[in-house]
C-alpha cells in the first residue's frame, strides 16, 4: 500500500493533481448528500496520525455501496485533485482496511502522556486554598477520569487529538497560574477552578471511543452544548457536596461565559475578572495551537491555504523559529 501523508497544510509539497491515493485512516466525517441533479454522493474527511484530508465519493450508490459512518476505520482509494485552492480526494472506493492494520496507529495523540497530564492537573487542584472549590473540582475530575484520559478537545480544529482535552485544560491552567503571579488581584483558586472545568461538558457533547477519535456531535451536544452541560455538572456536583451556593454560581458563570459572546456560543458575557480571563486564555490557547499546527507544516516564507477558523486568513511561516504545536506544561 502506498504510504500517503494526509497532512492538509503541507498540500503543495505532498500532492500534485491526480496523485494516486491509497491510504488507511479514520473517517472524521461521512455525510451522504445530494447534488443539484439529484445524485447521491458522500462528503468525507479522512484522518490519520499526520493530519486529515477532505474527499468526495461520487460513485456512492444507495443500497449498493457499503455503509460507513464517522469514526470508522477504513481504506480509501482514489485520486488527489486541487479544488478551491486546496487538495481533496476524489474517492473511487471505500473498504475495510487490511486485517493487520491497527486503528490506534492512525490516531494523532497529544505530545504528553494523558496519565501525566491528569496527575499534574490534580496536583494543581491540590494547591487551592479554598477547600470548597478544591473539593468540587477534584470530585468532578475523579468522576470523569476514565473519559478524560482519552477524549479530544474537538472533532476538528484545536486539540482534536487523543488526550487533547487534558492538553488544552492543563495548558490554560498553567498559563492562568502565571497570570496570577503577575496580577495579585486575580482570585487564583477561582480562575484555575474555571480553567479546569470549562470544557468538562465536552465529554457528553462529542462521541468518542477510547482511541480518542470524535466523529460527530451527540444528541446532547446538539441540543444542549458543552457550556450548558458543564454548568449543569457543576451545579449537580456542588449541590451534592453542599458547596456554598454563591461559589457554585460563580463557577457556573465562568463556564457559561467562556466563549465570550453569544454569537460565539456563550450564554452570557463574562461579568467578573476571572470569567473574562478564562475566556481570553481559552481563546489564546486555541489560537496558539491552530497557528502553530498550520505553520509547522509550511516551508519557511510560505503561506497556507485560507483558514476559515482563523478569519479566513492564509497563515504565514516567517521561518524565524522552528515551530511545534505543543506547550511546555510538564516542566519540573
Amino acid at each position: 500500500m502506498t504510504n500517503i501523508v494526509l497532512n492538509p497544510f503541507n498540500e503543495a509539497h505532498t500532492y500534485s493533481d491526480f496523485t494516486e491515493f491509497t491510504a488507511n485512516g479514520i473517517l472524521k466525517k461521512y455525510d451522504i448528500r445530494e447534488s443539484k441533479n439529484g445524485n447521491k454522493y458522500v462528503d468525507l474527511v479522512l484522518s490519520d496520525a499526520t493530519g486529515e484530508i477532505p474527499g468526495k465519493f461520487f460513485n456512492y450508490t444507495p443500497g449498493e455501496s457499503k455503509l460507513f459512518k464517522a469514526g470508522d476505520f477504513v481504506c480509501i482509494v482514489g485520486k488527489v485533485k486541487r479544488f478551491n485552492d486546496a487538495f481533496q480526494v476524489t474517492v473511487e472506493d471505500i473498504s475495510n482496511p487490511p486485517a493487520d492494520a491497527k486503528k490506534e496507529d492512525y490516531v494523532k495523540s497529544a505530545d504528553y502522556s494523558p496519565i501525566d497530564m491528569f496527575a499534574k492537573i490534580i496536583t494543581l487542584i491540590g494547591t487551592f486554598q479554598d477547600e470548597d472549590l478544591k473539593k468540587l473540582t477534584l470530585a468532578i475530575f475523579e468522576k470523569y477520569q476514565q473519559k478524560l484520559l482519552y477524549y479530544p478537545a474537538a472533532i476538528k480544529m484545536h486539540h482534536a487529538v487523543r488526550g487533547g482535552l487534558l492538553l488544552h485544560t492543563l495548558s490554560i491552567m498553567t498559563v492562568a497560574d502565571k497570570v496570577c503571579q503577575v496580577y495579585p488581584q486575580v482570585d487564583r483558586d477561582l480562575l484555575l477552578c474555571g480553567a479546569a472545568l470549562h470544557d468538562i461538558g465536552k465529554l457528553s457533547e462529542m462521541d468518542s471511543d477510547d482511541t480518542g477519535v470524535a466523529g460527530e456531535y451527540t444528541r446532547d451536544g446538539n441540543l444542549v452544548g458543552h457550556l450548558v452541560r458543564g454548568a449543569m455538572i457543576v451545579r449537580f456536583m456542588g449541590t451534592s457536596l453542599k458547596i456554598e451556593d454563591e461559589k457554585i454560581r460563580l463557577v457556573e458563570h465562568m463556564l457559561l461565559s467562556h466563549h465570550g459572546k453569544p454569537e460565539f456560543g456563550a450564554a452570557v458575557k463574562p461579568m467578573f475578572l476571572e470569567a473574562n480571563l478564562l475566556h481570553e486564555l481559552d481563546e489564546l490557547d486555541a489560537k496558539v495551537y491552530e497557528f502553530s499546527e498550520i505553520a509547522s507544516e509550511l516551508e519557511p516564507e510560505t503561506f497556507s491555504a485560507r483558514q476559515w477558523a482563523l478569519d479566513d486568513i492564509r497563515v504565514y511561516n516567517h521561518g524565524r523559529k522552528e515551530i511545534k504545536p505543543q506547550a511546555n506544561i510538564l516542566e519540573d
